[in-house]
């Protein structure tokens, strides 16, 4: 396999405090969520959406980059 360099992230040990902290900001941001009107959640994902399809090449090649093997071409699809 080849490797390219690129650290898609880092995992570190996580402690029981961290775990609890990670659940509780999940629910803060889903009780946000939760809380807007369907039209404004609409608008959030279509914005995500459109950020993803102005950065579809540039994730693919990072995809492309981290596995060592796969092909632009199909990432693309992916993405």
């Amino acid at each position: 396999m080849v490797r390219s360099g690129l650290v898609a992230g880092k995992v570190r040990p996580m402690s029981a405090a961290l775990v609890e902290e990670a659940i509780c900001l999940a629910q803060q941001s889903f009780n946000r969520t939760r809380a807007m009107s369907s039209f404004d959640r609409a608008t959030v994902l279509e914005g995500l959406a459109r950020a993803l399809v102005a950065d579809a090449a540039g994730i693919a090649k990072s995809i492309v980059a981290e596995s060592g093997y796969l092909n632009e071409h199909d990432m693309l699809f992916e993405v």
